[in-house]
């Protein structure tokens, strides 16, 4: 069969013959959102990008840096997919910009190597990069890439010897090998024909990818500047501190002002409407410094950034946060060594004076992943934290006013012909001491399909207990909940699509859960919204909640924005998000101050 020429080889050979380095942009997948990606790579295209790399956000990136590492997380937790994935493709595919997309082999082994070929084509993509994929295991791929003319990029590192490289040269195909430095870096541009140590072999090619820090580096002694960050303000300005104040619930179109704050928030919780925390996470000052836990605090008039400890050689992050009064507020997430992936869970308290670092059990074994995801606090003598164990289990702690400890929680069970993969907590929210509620999701595999399932615990003073929640057609998962009492309280999420189609029939779709005192029922959401992520109540007949709706489209592709929901005692209703229409903002939280 001939050949057709490889659009990654042609941006190489135009830049060539321009007697230039050919630019090569990275950004993974739903980071800071879905939305936000696809704005992100389309800025890159538009500024000059000749080629530009997709990442698929993956659990365990052992290969990358802290910045990408994080950047996965964050688009994990948000519930980004494959077809999230190909969305953004066919956004650049759209914009007339090669693009590749880079991968752990791990997801391309489960979604089916043959469908991952040919969903990648149908959505434009020129091909893959498979940093962990050696050439003597991708018999399946060679096959499925050459049915579907798709570029193979294989890895070669500096000290490949000649035979080596000649071998993976010869299996690549479209481009030629890609050389990494030897140490993963904290992000990375690649530039065609960067000097390097195997320069003289590197001539010997056409077409290298050569891999080279120029993110933003923990040493002084690296200073490159990064293109990524030049093209890319849209997407940095996404994921920044955005605090957000609705006006009055009795007016009839309540609107948002947005209040100016700093660096990265996760989340926020409202005590009363002159007391606020909202917490998350920046870039410390100094080497070896990492990331360091970020707290900010309402006062009325205006949020001010309240000091944090930090952990050296560590990166910690805050995703919860609750308070019982002034001088009692707790927030949780989790920490980790620089470059390194594996989480531990992470706890911090405000004293009225002070946030400090409170230790918290040792995560069980089994993996590499654990954390806090929220919190409740009750009392000085009572708080509760829910999030995920290393051995991928739903995880629930306890504060009993000296300590933490954790307490079992029930394993949800998967139905027959599928395989438990993992059950994570996101949400928690607390009537009293015995009237406790937490959701999130279960996963599980069935054949090389992920399926997803609704997860609500109810804690009654003695036990946590799963509880029934009606599962939608589509897989299903829930990421927040508010209870207002034992017969009143809300669950939101999202049904997953998890077919590469963007037609209405089988887009995602927004779930809203109520809780009457015997059990769990679907309640009406507004037309058009695609998610419901975050919900909180000042009463029962004013609820707030953030989710995202396709009312944007891009390069041809429907793009979510942010949207808000109010509930007024009788149905839920739909109105623009805190900035508009702008498909670059994420909610991360909400906070309703109780009435």
């Amino acid at each position: 069969m001939t050949r057709v020429t490889s659009a990654v080889t042609e941006a190489f050979d135009r830049a060539s013959a321009d007697n230039r380095a050919t630019l090569v942009g990275y950004l993974p997948a739903g980071f800071p959102s879905v939305a936000g990606a696809i704005e992100a790579v389309l800025a890159m295209a538009q500024a000059g990008a000749d080629v530009i790399e997709v990442g698929l956000p993956y659990s365990d990136p052992l290969m990358d840096g802290p910045v990408i590492a994080e950047a996965v997380h964050r688009a994990l937790a948000a519930g980004t997919r494959v077809a999230d994935v190909l969305r953004t493709v066919e956004a650049v595919a759209a914009a007339g910009v090669p693009v590749l997309v880079m991968t752990y082999w791990n997801p391309v082994d489960r979604y089916g190597v043959r469908a991952f070929a040919r969903d990648l084509a149908a959505a434009g993509g020129s091909g893959l990069i498979t940093p962990d994929l050696t050439i003597e295991e991708a018999g399946s791929w060679l096959d499925a890439s050459g049915e579907h003319d798709l570029d193979r990029v294989f890895l070669v590192a500096p000290s490949s010897t000649d035979e080596r490289v000649a071998k993976i040269a010869r299996a690549c195909r479209g481009t030629a090998a890609a050389s990494l430095a030897p140490f993963p870096s904290p992000g990375k541009v690649l530039i065609q024909g960067e000097p390097s140590v195997s320069t003289p072999r590197q001539r010997r090619y056409s077409h290298v990818f050569y891999g080279r820090v120029l993110g933003p580096s923990r040493s002084r002694n690296h200073e490159g500047t990064s293109m990524r960050h030049r093209l890319i303000p849209a997407a940095l300005a996404a994921g920044a501190s955005l605090a957000l104040l609705a006006g009055t619930a009795m007016a009839a179109t309540p609107t948002w002002t947005v209040v100016p704050g700093v660096n990265l928030l996760n989340a926020v919780s409202a005590r009363t409407a002159t007391d606020a925390w909202a917490v998350g996470q920046f870039q410390a000052t100094g080497d070896d410094a990492g990331l360091q836990i970020l707290a900010e605090r309402w006062n009325g008039t205006q949020w001010q950034q309240v000091p944090t400890p930090n952990i050296v050689r560590q990166d910690e992050r805050l995703l919860g946060v609750s308070a019982s009064g002034p001088d009692d507020a707790w927030a949780v997430g989790n920490t980790n060594m620089i470059s390194f992936a594996s989480h531990d869970t992470l706890a911090a308290h405000w004293d009225g004076t002070a946030w400090t670092i409170v230790p918290t059990p040792a995560a069980a074994s089994g993996g590499r992943l654990a954390s806090l995801y929220d919190v409740a606090d009750l009392s000085p003598a009572s708080a509760w934290a829910v999030g995920q164990g290393k051995d991928a289990r739903p995880l629930a702690e306890h504060w009993d006013g000296t300590a933490w400890s954790v307490v079992p929680v029930p394993v949800p069970a998967v139905p027959s012909g599928t395989s438990f993969a993992n059950a994570v907590l996101s949400k928690i929210s607390a009537v009293s001491a015995t009237d406790i509620w937490a959701v999130g999701t279960t996963t599980a595999i069935q054949g090389t399909s992920v399926v997803r399932f609704t997860l609500a615990m109810h804690y009654n003073g003695t036990a946590w207990s799963i509880v029934k929640t009606v599962n939608t057609a589509e897989p299903t998962g829930l990421s927040g909940v508010t209870a207002i009492s034992a017969t009143n309280a809300w669950a939101v999420g999202t049904g997953f699509n998890n077919v590469h189609d963007t037609s209405a029939s089988v887009a995602n779709k927004a779930v809203i859960e109520h809780w009457n005192g015997t059990a769990w029922s679907i309640v009406a959401s507004p037309a058009g919204l695609i998610s419901v992520d975050r919900i909180s109540a000042a009463s029962a007949t004013d609820i707030w909640a953030s989710g995202q709706a396709p009312q944007q489209t891009i390069a041809g592709v429907p793009v979510p924005v942010a949207r808000t929901l109010h509930w007024n005692g009788t149905a839920w209703s739909a109105m623009p998000g805190p900035t508009g229409s702008d498909p670059g903002t994420a909610v991360t939280g909400i906070g309703a101050a109780l009435g």
